[in-house]
């Protein structure tokens, strides 16, 4: 079994709960468990970031969880899970639970963010379930879920060459 369970510090911009990034958390049949809190009071406060080419994996029976939770008292991009630049959730028969809530006073305050070619995938018969809540008191585009393509260009730069793309993928999605 495999727990990461992290609260930020209370700074006022750019504070994770947890922050994976350019690493691998993987695991066969123990469960994986990532739990993060953000803490601030302006904004880009996240719950749970896997960024550039990140991977959270299961390759066998193990069930990953992902909760996130962006800074309650922010203003804005404070967003529960953040899943960006190539970086992957994929489970082979565990199942994918993945959990976010947005907080902040403005606007783009997300639950689940997925970007700029990152990507939820079952390899076999992991069923996959995302649930997201957009921050309640902002102002706009405080969305539950939102995936977006983002800088193609960028996702393709971020590639050393093009096996590596291969290997990625280039696409945001989510895929069972």
């Amino acid at each position: 079994t495999i727990t990461l369970n992290g609260v930020s510090g209370s700074y006022i911009s750019e504070t994770t709960g947890v922050s994976i990034i350019d690493s691998r958390v993987s695991s066969v049949e123990g469960d994986i468990s990532i739990i993060g809190q953000a803490d601030g009071t302006g904004s880009d406060n996240w719950g749970v970031n896997a960024y550039y080419f990140s991977s959270i994996e299961s390759t066998g029976s193990a069930k990953i969880t992902i909760e996130g939770t962006g800074a309650a008292n922010g203003t804005s991009d404070n967003f529960g899970v953040y899943l960006n630049y190539l970086s992957r959730v994929q489970s082979a028969d565990g199942n994918i639970s993945i959990t976010g809530q947005g907080h902040g006073s403005t606007d783009d305050n997300l639950g689940v963010y997925l970007t700029r070619g990152a990507a939820v995938l079952s390899t076999g018969t992991a069923e996959i379930e995302v649930n997201g809540t957009g921050g309640s008191s902002g102002t706009e585009d405080n969305y539950g879920i939102y995936v977006l393509a983002g800088d193609e260009d960028l996702v393709y730069e971020l590639a050393d060459d093009e096996e590596e793309l291969a290997d990625y993928g280039g696409d945001t999605r989510i895929e069972s």
